[in-house]
């Protein structure tokens, strides 16, 4: 071969693998914008409330909400920039409440953009120990924001070259763990709450620990088929993370970031570990597995020989119920199979039996002899999922109601449902009659998982308080509150009235692990305050000791037995136990401590809770105008890109997109220039999704064809074609997807 042919053969493979790898980074692109706009409305109209920093979207329905979710981002950014490089561009944030479900995510490219989905989490056990359910979400997206977008060094120079280029985000290299928990980290320093605090991810380690199979960091993925699956690199990373921080003091989390934001090579973690924090995450990783391994080692594991599993296949199940006083139903997944409705027999040795199909895991109430009542996820059109109530029987299900956003419903024998009914950023308890009549129990507020006492005549639930304390409370048929059990700084979940009516037993993690607790209703009223109880008779006790945690109980119909979720490495496992009233009066004494070690530990934390504490958040006062989405459309990034002329020679050109955060409009477009013919190629797209269906596509191109020679099989040159054509091509087509009507 000659050194012409090897050459030439040498600029096609480059110029191939550039093309191939400009056609990846496309794709990636064009699926990173369809899965983080899962659930964005292109539809109707919005406003825009301009801040200092953010650019807030919202529709006209919302705007006190939208309000107070820009104060509360303003907070948050100005704690942020206290502790790390602030991004250069405003920040558009859309509060969307099109979902019935509590998300929100942070996207860089093409721009700096949060969505945050309206409804609290009242049904996420790893969210449910908040202050202001706003405040933390948008805590957590900015501390994303202010990490994935810093860019310094070799990077900063490219970004100066190719302006917002997907490529040149250092951080947002990083595995999912490290991004993970250090949003943790951040949510929980600003807003004195969040998951850094709460004892969900010290479960999820206590059980690996327990079964001695404490996972290793290459196995922090979010896309791992593991249980619990998503929240593993939350879990892990937010404990590593915060030893990290905590071994390396004030602005270790700073040097860290800046660190790997100027690195060339972005993986080499435990170096920047070793500069950022003094230790390396290997290190950090063995103390923290050893520690583990001592805690758990030095647990009473005796309150395990209590429970009795019946369900053994582990992964996710839910809301375990009674079918008489020998049966349980619960929906859930063993991992092989679409969820379901499961049963099996409460105190023989019976196999668990798959019911019926399932899309959610919510509970599943007894209706009737045969049928049950549960709530689901569903399309009402393209852009909007709403949750309903629906009675299944059989394999069969029946709608209830139709789009009245309805959970966590309860159903008395006489037919009454109560439920919970979800709004922009609240929630309220409604009764339900059987042909999904709606009437309100009680003002808007955050309210969840109600319960019928047996005779009908009370309603056992949990309200959310804005201090970020949590109640177990009773509330009369008619919505009165008559009585708060307990409640202070810690979650409480899912009470159940004993079948006389006059015990709740319930979760709470308030003493570091969840455990059940019970106390006596229909007496004086037994709320803690700072010494205990004003009668110990009345007081809540500890119903369990198991050594990972134990959720969402359900007594049985002659009060002996408790039905409930054991956490363990593989899974939630439906068991029973004898339900203890005797054991020891239950308080508070991780919250205090925790919040204490987490907010007190840095000076960035000190000086949030001063703020905390001096605001009292008023929502953000100014001008809202029509929502624009040009500013978000201008090209902020090109891609070099390198192709195949119609002689075999070399093309070269470049290649940008951009939408707005709605994805009302979107556009692409590139274009190639022939040097040796100067021949231009380019195409440009263009989708308008706002009238929701049809889509709208624009489409041009331009491409050109001769002159050029004609040469036979052997190369040998026969004649020339010497005229020279330019196509130009312009369509406008119309898409109508396809939705699924039921979620899977």
């Amino acid at each position: 071969m000659t050194r012409g042919k090897w050459r030439a053969r040498c600029v096609r493979r480059v110029r191939d693998v550039l093309a191939g790898t400009l056609g990846v980074l496309l794709a990636i692109h064009g699926i990173a914008e369809v899965v983080g706009a899962q659930g964005v409305d292109p539809r109707g109209g919005l406003r825009t409330l301009p801040t200092t920093h953010f650019r807030v979207h919202f529709r006209a329905e919302h705007e006190s909400q939208a309000r107070l979710l820009a104060t509360y981002a303003e907070q948050a950014w100005t704690a942020m920039a206290r502790e790390l490089v602030a991004p250069a561009f405003p920040i558009d944030l859309l509060f969307a409440d099109n979902v019935d479900d509590s998300n929100g995510y942070a996207q860089l490219f093409p721009s700096n953009r949060i969505v945050i989905y309206a409804v609290p989490p009242v049904g996420l056990a790893e969210l449910r120990f908040h202050d202001q359910w706003l405040r933390l979400v948008v805590s957590h997206e900015l501390a994303h924001i202010f990490h994935l977008d810093r860019a310094a060094g070799l990077w900063r120079v490219g970004r100066w070259v190719f302006g917002r280029n997907a490529l040149l985000f250092p951080n947002a290299l990083m595995p999912s763990w490290v991004k993970e928990g250090l949003a943790v980290h951040y949510e929980s320093q600003i807003s004195g709450s969040g998951r850094n605090v709460s004892t969900e991810a010290r479960t999820v380690a206590r059980a690996a620990a327990r079964a001695d199979q404490v996972p290793a960091i290459a196995r922090w993925s979010a896309t791992t088929s593991r249980f619990p699956r998503g929240q593993t690199p939350y879990a892990w990373g937010t404990l590593l993370m915060q030893r990290e921080a905590i071994a390396g003091g004030d602005s270790s989390m700073r040097r860290f970031v800046e660190y790997t934001a100027g690195f060339p090579i972005p993986f080499l973690l435990d170096r920047a570990s070793r500069v950022a924090f003094g230790t390396s995450f290997s290190s950090q990783f063995s103390a923290m597995r050893d520690s583990l391994q001592t805690v758990v080692a030095a647990m009473d594991t005796s309150g395990d020989a209590a429970w009795r599993m019946i369900d053994s296949s582990g992964w996710y199940a839910t809301s375990p119920r009674w079918r008489g006083t020998d049966s349980l139903i619960w929906s859930g997944s063993n991992g092989r199979d679409v969820t379901g409705l499961f049963t099996a027999g409460a105190h023989a040795p019976n196999r668990v039996v798959r019911v019926a199909r399932r899309n959610s895991f919510e509970a599943n109430v007894p209706f009737g002899a045969d049928s049950t009542l549960f709530a689901q996820l569903d399309f009402r059109d393209l852009y909007v999922t709403r949750s309903d109530l629906y009675v299944g029987q059989g394999r069969g299900e029946r709608r209830l109601t139709v789009g009245a956003r309805l959970t966590q419903p309860d159903m008395h024998r006489d037919g009454r449902i109560v439920a919970v009914q979800v709004a922009a950023a609240l929630t309220r308890l409604v009764l339900v009659t059987r042909e999904g009549a709606i009437t309100p129990l009680t003002q808007t507020n955050i309210w969840a998982e109600p319960r019928w006492s047996p005779d009908g005549s009370r309603i056992a639930a949990i309200e959310f308080l804005p201090s970020g304390e949590e109640r177990v409370v009773v509330l009369s048929a008619s919505g009165v509150v008559q009585q708060v059990v307990t409640g202070g700084l810690a979650v409480f979940a899912s009470p159940s009235f004993t079948s006389d009516g006059q015990r709740l037993v319930w979760s709470s993690d308030r003493s570091g692990r969840m455990q059940l607790e019970t106390a006596r209703v229909g007496v004086a009223t037994a709320v803690p305050d700072t010494i205990g109880w004003r009668d110990e008779r009345d007081a809540v006790r500890v119903a369990s000791h198991v050594t990972t945690g134990v959720y969402e109980p359900s007594v049985s119909p002659d009060g002996q037995w408790v039905a409930a979720l054991l956490y363990r490495l593989d899974g939630s496992h439906v068991a029973v136990a004898p339900l203890d009233t005797t054991g020891p009066v239950a308080r508070n004494v991780w919250y205090a401590e925790a919040r204490k070690a987490a907010l007190t530990t840095s000076t960035f934390a000190r000086q949030n809770v001063a703020m905390l504490t001096a605001d009292s958040s008023p929502p953000t006062a100014g001008a809202t105008h029509r929502y624009m989405a040009a500013r978000q459309l201008v090209p902020r990034y090109w891609m070099p890109i390198v192709g195949e002329g119609r002689r075999g020679t070399a093309t070269y050109g470049a290649a940008s997109s951009g939408s707005d955060i709605v994805l009302r409009h979107a556009w692409a477009a590139d274009v190639a220039v022939n040097p040796e013919t100067r021949e231009v190629d380019a195409d440009a797209t263009y989708r308008f999704a706002g009238l929701g269906i049809p889509l709208i596509d624009l489409d041009w191109s331009q491409a050109w064809d001769g002159p050029f020679t004609v040469v036979n099989d052997k190369g040998a040159r026969i004649g020339d074609v010497a005229r020279r054509r330019r196509f130009a091509t312009a369509t406008m087509s119309f898409v109508v997807p396809r939705i699924r009507r039921t979620l899977s």
